[in-house]
């Protein structure tokens, strides 16, 4: 936990420990700028030395690279999470 802090991924880790959806400003590889989406978070990952957010968008799976996001909105509302 502590290197996911020292990144600034202390929110992010917090909003999945709590099971709270997380609004990001998400750019994706190849692009100028990054686009709002809505995320229900399952949690944090390192993957050859970069963290990845692993969460639900509208109920598909996807993993954010988390240097590429460019913002973030902590939400009140609980994260939909897939039973399996």
């Amino acid at each position: 936990r502590d290197a996911q802090e020292s990144r600034g991924l202390g929110d992010v880790y917090k909003r999945q420990r709590e099971r709270r959806r997380i609004r990001l400003c998400y750019r994706r590889s190849g692009e100028t700028s990054g686009q709002w989406l809505t995320a229900d978070p399952y949690g944090l990952v390192n993957k050859a030395g970069s963290w990845y957010l692993v969460a639900d968008v509208d109920g598909h799976p996807r993993m954010f690279n988390t240097s590429r996001i460019e913002e973030r909105d902590p939400l009140t509302d609980v994260a939909v999470l897939r039973p399996d």
